[in-house]
């Protein structure tokens, strides 16, 4: 299943929560309809619209809001749709093994919303990385602004930051690659010999020293920094699929008759190499052909003869559609 965070506007009232508005008029609001931008999810800032070539917002809010199943029409229900309608800000390959990129990946997953404490006070969060574990946390006061069984946890920005990311980058060497998030979450499984593997995942083998493989006795107080306070904060921008890549070609042109006379047939007169920047996109290569079963959303079924309810040889093929956002010749400096 998908989270994207569009839902219609609910309120908590008598009888617990009540719907306040309509799924329409939030797509609407997400997709810009009713505004002069498109705008993120509201349980999910990580995601913003995207509107396909050839289909106008309204279109896409029309297709989401169906609910039938009807092949012999071709209606598919709106909830299969949405993750072909919109895109991840930020995402972060959990295969990454540079200690800087982590680093970096992890202060910026801090947020720039104010802590409110129960006392009504509030708290910026400059200079650390806090993990409130309720959206009111009891102020914190105390050695060193951290009261260990009834505030909150959080690392320093600077040194154990970027401790804990020179960590996460060697499980990832040890471990990796890593074929899912779960499969970055959870430890390992299986095997003749129990390693260190075996009693943690990666991300918790991070927080917890090599030297203690039982970890502490006080993991779960308020004060101490789980996996889960971590993964809270991550976990909307991990993935374990890149979808943009940066990819450079190469070409030469070799001396073939070794004229002049100090020219060889492995003399290169001529080289050039190039960049591009491409990105994935939910599209497959061909929507043209049978455009009726083409869609982002459609499957290859291998059991399916009719070719007119399947996806078409060149999407069976290639796939998705790569678009090239960037492209530039290198300089020999730049190699």
């Amino acid at each position: 299943y998908y989270f994207s965070g569009i839902v219609p506007e609910y309120s908590i009232g008598a009888g617990g929560y009540n719907q306040t508005g309509s799924l329409q008029e939030t797509l609407n609001d997400f997709y810009g309809i009713t505004g002069d931008d498109f705008k993120t999810a509201q349980a999910s800032p990580v995601m913003e619209p995207y509107i396909p070539s050839g289909k106008t917002s309204a279109e896409v809010v029309a297709e989401l809001l169906e609910t039938d199943l009807d092949e012999a029409a071709n209606e598919t229900p709106g909830y299969k749709k949405m993750a072909a309608y919109s895109m991840l800000k930020g995402g972060f390959n959990i295969n990454c093994t540079d200690a800087n990129a982590w680093a970096r990946f992890l202060r910026g997953s801090n947020g720039d919303l104010d802590v409110k404490f129960t006392d009504g006070s509030t708290d910026s969060r400059t200079g650390y990385m806090g993990f409130p574990s309720s959206s009111s946390p009891t102020p914190t006061v105390g050695a060193g602004g951290r009261q260990t069984w009834s505030g909150w946890s959080r690392l320093a920005l600077s040194g154990q930051i970027n401790n804990m990311a020179s960590q996460i980058a060697n499980e990832v060497k040890a471990r990796g690659p890593f074929m899912s998030v779960s499969d970055f979450v959870n430890r390992k499984v299986g095997g003749s010999a129990i390693t260190t593997q075996h009693n943690k995942g990666a991300k918790h083998a991070s927080l917890v020293p090599a030297t203690t493989p039982n970890g502490n006795t006080a993991v779960g107080i308020p004060g101490s920094v789980t996996q889960a306070d971590v993964l809270r904060v991550l976990a909307p921008r991990l993935t374990a699929r890149t979808d943009t890549f940066l990819i450079r070609g190469y070409g030469e042109v070799r001396d073939d008759n070794g004229t002049p006379a100090d020219l060889t047939d492995d003399t290169i007169i001529a080289s050039a190499t190039c960049e591009a920047l491409v990105q994935r996109l939910p599209e497959y290569v061909d929507a043209e052909t049978y455009p009726d079963y083409n869609e982002p959303w459609d499957e290859y079924d291998p059991d399916e003869t009719n070719g007119t309810k399947n996806l078409n040889e060149t999407n069976q093929k290639y796939g998705r559609r790569f678009e090239i956002q960037n492209f530039r010749w290198l300089h020999e400096s730049e190699i």
